[in-house]
């Protein structure tokens, strides 16, 4: 794939099982099983996933762009320490172009 359009990198980022990664497959609107989701307290995703393949999208002035969609592990569960979610939190923002950061309430 020819990468002949500018591109920027969109993070999904939040406190462990508020719905990352669901809310990434909708944003995609994917026919293809998109990013894994779970049903108990267990996270699913871990580190850093990215979609196979840029998405090609419009930004607000309607010129033509390649999104790469990362999903980043939640913060804050009792499977690591807040040592890395520091770490994992700050690569999501270094290499990120625009995060977005899921709630489920108020930021703490």
């Amino acid at each position: 794939m020819t990468l002949d359009k500018p591109i920027a990198v969109v993070s999904i980022a939040g406190v462990y099982r508020t719905g990352k990664s669901y809310l990434v497959n909708k944003l995609l609107k994917t026919k293809q099983a998109g990013f894994q989701t779970g049903s108990t307290t267990q996270s699913v995703t871990k580190g850093l996933n990215m979609w196979g393949r840029p998405v090609m999208a419009e930004d607000e002035y309607g010129n033509e762009m390649l999104y790469l969609v990362i999903d980043s592990e939640g913060i804050g569960s009792c499977e690591q320490e807040i040592k890395y979610d520091i770490k994992l939190l700050m690569l999501v923002f270094l290499i990120s172009s625009t995060v977005v950061y899921n709630s489920m309430g108020a930021i703490d």
